[in-house]
C-alpha cells in the first residue's frame, strides 16, 4: 500500500460533524448529512478542494458552510 496524499486538517467525519454543529443537527451529524446526500438533488454549489500533491483540506468547505 502506497500513500498517495492525506488530509492537512480534518478528517472527512470531523468536517461533517462540524458542518451538521453549523446547520443545528444533533452529534453525530455525520451519517446523517451522508445518507440525506445520497438520497437528494445537488442545489448548491460549494468549493471543491484543491489537489496539489494529492494532499487536501476540508476548511475551505466548512467556512462556506458557515457563510451560506
Amino acid at each position: 500500500m502506497e500513500i498517495l496524499g492525506k488530509t492537512i486538517d480534518d478528517a472527512a467525519g470531523e468536517a461533517f460533524d462540524k458542518t451538521g454543529k453549523l446547520l443545528g443537527l444533533d452529534y453525530p451529524a455525520g451519517p446523517l448529512i451522508d445518507r440525506l446526500a445520497q438520497q437528494g438533488t445537488p442545489r448548491f454549489e460549494f468549493p471543491e478542494p484543491q489537489i496539489p500533491g494529492l494532499n487536501f483540506s476540508f476548511s475551505g468547505l466548512k467556512t462556506s458552510i458557515l457563510y451560506f
